[in-house]
């Protein structure tokens, strides 16, 4: 029995489990494009087919180059100023373009003898083909200032088969010598790159956005429930902040009129609102402290951001990011001041849960960040540890307050869950008690009813009995007395206990059984009120007497049906039995997986569960035996007068 409960959650793990694994396979591999460029550049490990001829004060010479590392060539002495690399191209790609990215360097292409390309104006060259270029012309410092320079045209259809010559020309004081290699690339190829490197920026402007929306959420379920938190105002911000800054350095914000907006004057600006919320979290001087820095911060960065934004010019001011470091270091001293000695603050957010997201959410980010340099995670850590060294530390702050901030994201929502539950739970258990209430109403309206009818009969029964005494019909008399007395005995007499709660269950179960003919028992001996949760002895009451009803009411009638239910309390302890008969009850069981025999399965069988967890609370077991045709259930409550449960 135990094995088939556990088969639809094996099957709902299950389907989670694929599933995760099914979009992250997708997502990884569209984020992965197969239409690539082909880089034709030369390797200590990969060889494309180049043959190199070095030019230098010695002259010209055919060279095999030697590498000091994977891409690093060593030419020899003297060092050249020009290098010549030809190769017979064997692509086959329609459309293609040829691009080169020369760095300080001025080049040429020839495809045969056709020259396609020349970062030269003259035509004047020597006997083996190369220009002849004055010092000014050589001078590599014309394009220092190209960082990134990038060469792209068009390779004629029939160039497969045909002799492609590149030279690259260096300055004569060059330190290094580093040839344009070449890549070939199509309309797809240069298309495909920008297309699935958008995919992880999207994916976490989608997380921004419904981290967002169920915030702005938050706030209205608070209002709603008469119970608003502001503050939560400051941390819709930051995300608005957050997801418009990632939205311009995305390749879609790149290219539209979103960086020419009053919003990229926001985005620079989004540590501050979650330094705000921190702020108002914080008490005393310290959140005055905080919130001060935090505003000076807004208008001095905000200005900064301002004035690039007017002027049209989108550069940093040379301020990486010291400023806001210095803030969110003020923040830290200032929280660790407040949660000292963070005994709270451990025990109410440092479970095992909480810290085992928190390092999902830190891999997650620092998985989105890696994106934007090569993937790998070692060489985004390496790279925000060398902008540390030099004094940059937008990349460490851009990680710390993402990872805060969906934190602080998270466990609101968190909260409003646990609110809305607790909320639910309180309806329930208002709704439970006010129904008891209206039955116990009944049951004593109905009690006082048959009272009152009984007296007002009384005079009948008393005439009756004399006019026989009267006759002389002795045995008439005595046999009408003893249906009297009966019924008299058959009056509901609906109170059982001083304590309001008991007497509402008592009554509505106890009255219930007596009506149904089961001789039911009673001894309930407690003071009026109890240091016990009025809901904690609704579910344990309540479950137990109409589990014992319900088995007996089962019985055949003319069988023995019975009820006994005693309830004492004594120095602290709350005595609690329930026994009742019961039939087809084997002695050899497992009371805590007895099935339910109401028709709603779904909805019923989770009374012994609820019974024992009240039990456990208040340091008691659940004793549950069969014996004898008998069904008993005993706990013993410790009830303690200087607890904080809050009896009603």
């Amino acid at each position: 029995m135990k094995s088939e409960s556990k088969i639809p959650y094996i099957i709902a793990a299950g389907l989670t489990i694929l599933s995760i694994v099914i979009m992250a396979f997708v997502i990884i591999t569209m984020a992965r494009p197969e239409v690539s460029s082909v880089s034709l550049i030369d390797t200590m490990s990969e060889s494309h087919g180049w043959s190199y001829e070095i030019k230098s004060e010695d002259g010209n010479r055919q060279i095999e180059p030697q590498f000091l590392d994977e891409f690093t060539m060593d030419w020899g002495e003297p060092v050249p100023y020009a290098v010549k690399m030809t190769r017979s191209m064997t692509e086959t790609l329609q459309y293609a373009y040829l691009c080169l990215r020369p760095y300080e360097a001025g080049t040429e292409v020839f495809l045969d003898d056709k020259l396609l390309y020349s970062d030269y104006q003259t035509d004047e060259r020597d006997d083996e083909g190369y220009l002849i270029l004055g010092s000014s012309q050589r001078d590599s410092g014309q394009w220092d200032d190209i960082i990134g320079r990038q060469i792209l045209f068009s390779l004629p259809n029939d160039y497969t088969g045909r002799q492609l010559t590149i030279i690259t020309y260096f300055d004569e004081e060059a330190m290094s010598v580093s040839p344009a290699f070449p890549e070939i690339s199509t309309d797809e190829t240069q298309a495909a790159p920008i297309a699935v490197n958008s995919l992880y920026p999207v994916i976490g402007l989608t997380i921004c956005a419904i981290l967002t929306l169920i915030l702005c959420g938050v706030l209205i379920s608070g209002i709603k429930n008469k119970h608003p938190d502001y503050r939560v105002c400051a941390l819709i911000i930051f995300f608005l902040f957050w997801f418009i800054g990632r939205a311009c350095m995305t390749y879609m914000g790149t290219y539209s009129r979103l960086n020419e907006s009053i919003l990229a004057v926001l985005q620079g600006l989004y540590v501050v609102p979650l330094v705000i919320y921190a702020a108002l979290y914080l008490s005393g001087w310290r959140k005055y402290i905080l919130l001060i820095a935090a505003g000076l911060e807004f208008f001095y960065d905000g200005g900064r951001q301002f004035l690039n934004w007017k002027s049209g010019e989108f550069i940093d001011t040379g301020v990486n990011g010291q400023t806001v470091a210095l803030l969110l270091l003020l923040l830290l001293i200032l929280a660790a001041i407040e949660l000292f000695p963070y005994k709270e603050f451990v025990k109410k957010y440092a479970s095992w849960q909480h810290t085992l997201l928190c390092v999902f959410v830190v891999v997650a980010c620092m998985f989105f960040y890696s994106r934007e340099w090569d993937g790998s995670f070692s060489v985004y850590l390496k790279n925000v540890f060398i902008s540390m060294r030099v004094s940059n530390f937008k990349p460490l702050i851009q990680l710390v307050t993402s990872v805060s901030g969906i934190m602080l994201g998270l466990l609101l929502i968190e909260q409003m869950v646990k609110t809305n539950m607790e909320m639910q739970k309180t309806v329930g258990v208002l709704s439970e008690r006010e129904h008891f209430a209206v039955e116990s109403l009944k049951v004593q309206k109905q009690s006082e009813e048959k009272t009152r009818a009984f007296r007002h009969e009384m005079n009948h029964h008393m005439n009756t009995i004399y006019a026989f005494l009267q006759e002389n019909q002795i045995e008439r008399a005595e046999k009408y007395i003893a249906a009297v007395t009966d019924e008299l005995e058959a009056l509901p007499k609906g109170i059982y206990s001083s304590n309001l709660m008991i007497n509402v269950i008592a009554s509505t179960y106890l009255d219930r059984a007596k009506q149904e003919g089961i001789k039911v028992q009673h001894r309930i001996m407690v003071p009026e009120t109890l240091a016990i949760a009025d809901s904690d002895l609704c579910v344990l009451l309540n479950n137990m007497l109409e589990n014992a009803v319900e088995a007996c009411e089962r019985m055949p009638k003319e069988s023995d049906r019975y009820l006994r239910l005693t309830i004492n309390f004594d120095k602290n302890f709350l005595f609690i039995s329930c026994v009742n008969s019961s039939c087809n009850m084997s002695e050899n069981y497992d009371p805590f997986s007895i099935p339910t025999s109401k028709e709603d399965k779904e909805k019923h069988g989770y009374g012994i569960a609820a019974m024992k967890k009240v039990a456990e609370k208040y340091n008691s077991i659940l004793k549950i035996e069969v014996l004898q045709g008998a069904f008993s259930v005993k706990t013993n409550l410790f009830l303690d007068r200087r607890s904080k449960i809050k009896v009603q």
